[in-house]
């Protein structure tokens, strides 16, 4: 159970407050259907968990219940994601690198939305390479999964590429 409260407080669907009583529901739901939490519930099981608890629970208070029961059900299944840890060191690379990449767009004179766009493809890409080094990545296509980063060589990134081709539309798509 602690893994579903880390994930509601990661995801930050509630409030530290509010994660007990999400987590207070799903284990009223295993202690209604006799199971230990963690196993296999069924609909019809979760069904009959409600409309118990709608006999003598106010309206929002099912509503809660409903969406812990489905956030949980959602935490259960997913896949884990492996943790990236990034250093402070690689999150100033990316800083630096997307303040050049404003500086050199209002230096060109475009517009405001043109750089909020090219910020927020240089923020997808930073997610992409799961915050790997910029000056790891050497421009090659890698696969989704970056390599580990002691197997590329150290060479530099240039992000204003992207600023130097005609079509940036059709290269981003």
């Amino acid at each position: 159970m602690q893994e579903f409260t880390n994930y509601l407080l990661s995801k930050q669907f509630v409030s530290k407050k509010q994660s007990y009583f999400y987590q207070l529901w799903v284990n009223n739901l295993y202690d209604f259907i006799g199971k230990n939490p963690g196993s296999d519930v069924e609909n019809e099981d979760i069904d009959k968990y409600i409309n118990n608890i709608t006999k003598h629970k106010q309206d929002w208070q099912v509503k809660q219940a409903q969406e812990a029961i489905r956030i949980y059900l959602h935490c259960k299944i997913r896949p884990m994601e492996p943790r990236v840890s990034v250093d402070n060191k690689i999150k100033t690379q990316w800083k630096l690198v997307g303040s050049q990449m404003v500086n050199t767009l209002r230096l060109k004179q475009l517009s405001l939305q043109t750089e909020r766009t090219y910020m927020t493809w240089l923020r997808g890409f930073y997610r992409f390479v799961r915050g790997m080094s910029s000056y790891l990545i050497d421009g090659k296509a890698h696969a989704v999964v970056p390599p580990a980063p002691e197997t590329i060589l150290p060479l530099h990134f240039d992000p204003f590429w992207l600023l130097s081709q005609e079509n940036i539309g059709q290269i981003l798509s």
